[in-house]
Formats: structure tokens, sequence, C-alpha cells
């Protein structure tokens, strides 16, 4: 069992829980490949859940190269994306912009075999792009197509996470700096908050 910080509260709940790196040594000391793939990439899904960008990029960056085809690539490439985008607006370097524009063309392929699937996650990266480029009313548009997807392909988590991470902050910086674009998903966002606490006893 994998510890998560913040989450234990004492020794005793802690017996037989390994952290990040003690699992990452195990994987290093087998020659598991495949334990040290999943290692990091719930690394990347703790600290994405934590808006932890920086500590994404960097255990992303080992793998951006690699011509390995195993289904956790989707993922990494989308991690590292809304990472990318994120540090681009905070630091205005290109670079990031740029790691984020080549995760949209690898999901683009993605979404193409299976809108179903994957069509919300690429809609949020494409709205990731366009806000980034001060592109707000596609980003406007696109936040909003992502969320109507995830909750039309009943992926309630995702509509959720989507709805509180970055549709609403987005909204609430235009709404600060333009005086304008009221946030439409605050009701809905709300009823489904209620109904993921019940589904899942958070």
């Amino acid at each position: 069992m994998l510890l998560c910080p913040g989450v234990y509260e004492n020794d005793a709940e802690l017996d037989g829980i390994k952290t990040f790196e003690e699992i990452r040594t195990i994987a290093k000391d087998s020659n598991n490949e495949h334990l040290l793939w999943h290692v990091d990439l719930d690394e990347m899904q703790v600290k994405f859940w934590f808006r932890e960008y920086i500590p994404i990029v960097k255990l992303s960056e080992k793998y951006r190269n690699s011509s390995s085809k195993r289904s956790f690539e989707l993922l990494r490439q989308f991690y590292d994306g809304i990472s990318s985008f994120s540090l681009a607006r905070d630091t205005g370097e290109e670079r990031w912009a740029q790691i984020g524009e080549e995760c949209v063309t690898f999901w683009t392929t993605v979404a193409s075999l299976s809108n179903w699937n994957f069509e919300n996650n690429f809609l949020l990266l494409l709205a990731e792009s366009s806000y980034t480029k001060g592109d707000f009313a596609i980003a406007e548009e696109l936040y909003d197509a992502s969320i109507l997807s995830a909750r039309q392909h009943k992926f309630l988590h995702e509509e959720v996470s989507q709805s509180m991470e970055y549709c609403t902050p987005f909204e609430l910086l235009r709404k600060i700096f333009l005086n304008k674009f009221p946030c439409t998903h605050s009701r809905r966002l709300r009823v489904n908050f209620l109904e993921f606490t019940i589904v899942t006893g958070a």
C-alpha cells in the first residue's frame, strides 16, 4: 500500500505502507521498469490533485523522449500538459507552452480513438492552451465543453475536478479583471459535489 502525505494520523495506521521513495527504491533495485512507471505516475497524480506542478514536470521529463507505448503515457502526457501550461502562465517561459502544445498534439490522436473515454480531458488541454495564449473567449467555450463532456460520459469525478480546479479559477480571474464572465457552473458544481461525496463517502 502507498503512503500519501497527510492521510494517516498515527504510526499504527502506517504498518505495511510504503512511501513513493521506498517503492521507487524497490523498483530500481529489482530492475522493475513497470513498477517504476507505476510509482512515478502515481506520484504525478497525487501532485496533480494538490496542484504541485513543478514536481510533475520533473517526474515527467525522463519519459518525454521514451519510445514506450504503455497506457501510462496517456496520463503522463495529460499531467505534463496541464502542468506545463500552468507554469507557462506563471513564469512566462515559452518552453513550458511548447511542452504543453506537444501534449495537445499527442492527445489529438488519443481523443480521435475514443471520444467517450478521452474527449473531456482533451478539451481541458485545449482550454488550458487557449487560456495560456490569451484567447479567453475560446478558453471559456472549451472549459464549458470539457465539463459538459465529462457530465455526458458519466465521469462525475472529472466533472467535479475540472469545475473546481480549472474552470472556476479561470472564471473568477476573468470576473475580477474584466468585471464579467459570471460563474455559470456554480450551481451545478454544488450539486455534483454533493453527489460525489455521497457516492464516495468523502
